[in-house]
């Protein structure tokens, strides 16, 4: 959390989320969320932190400010990742079974839309310097870019281009938004896409 140099880390095993102070390393609080917690992603502007919990079909807010679960939102049938917009007070939740992206109001805590994804969804990651999100399907070896603010997908990036994308996975950013990284599983191998 930019706001208060706090670190949030899901625990699976006990279906917890931990706060840590960066400063010195030391657990702050535990607190409980549903089951099976896999991802969390912060609004730092709002102070809300959103986690999935797989297995519970819902997403559990906290308010970092509280340091408590705040509301639980019921979304799809397993969301495995999340990213944010903070500049739209949007969440993106990838729902893996149901092969859906849901859209999120991050005010209201509303279903925007529900937007159809390929093969087995796993990571999404939003930039907020170009408006754009980035979805790892690994079932179809590709990544959508897809540009949300409109509502569509712009286009999809073929991993298997870059010899390098067996069953994309986790994705990630270069500061300046310019580049994206994708970790591809059963290759062993990173994607570079400008």
């Amino acid at each position: 959390n930019k706001r208060n140099n706090k670190i949030y880390v899901v625990a699976q095993e006990d279906d917890r989320v931990r706060i840590i102070n960066q400063a010195d390393n030391s657990v702050l609080r535990s607190i409980g969320v549903n089951s099976t917690p896999l991802s969390v992603a912060i609004n730092s502007k709002t102070g809300k932190a959103y986690v999935t919990d797989s297995d519970s079909d819902s997403v559990s807010v906290i308010d970092s400010g509280a340091r408590k679960v705040t509301q639980r939102m019921f979304v799809g049938n397993n969301p495995v990742d999340l990213a944010i917009d903070e500049s739209e007070d949007h969440i993106y939740v990838i729902d893996q079974d149901s092969e859906d992206l849901y859209i999120l109001d991050g005010d209201s805590e509303d279903t925007i839309e529900q937007v159809s994804l390929d093969k087995r969804p796993h990571s999404v990651i939003f930039n907020p310097f170009n408006g754009k999100a980035y979805i790892s399907n690994q079932g179809s070896n590709n990544v959508f870019s897809a540009d949300l603010k409109v509502g569509f997908f712009s286009s999809s990036i073929n991993t298997d281009d870059f010899n390098a994308g067996e069953t994309p996975s986790g994705l990630a950013l270069n500061k300046k938004g310019t580049k994206l990284y994708v970790a591809n599983r059963d290759s062993d191998k990173v994607s570079i896409i400008n």
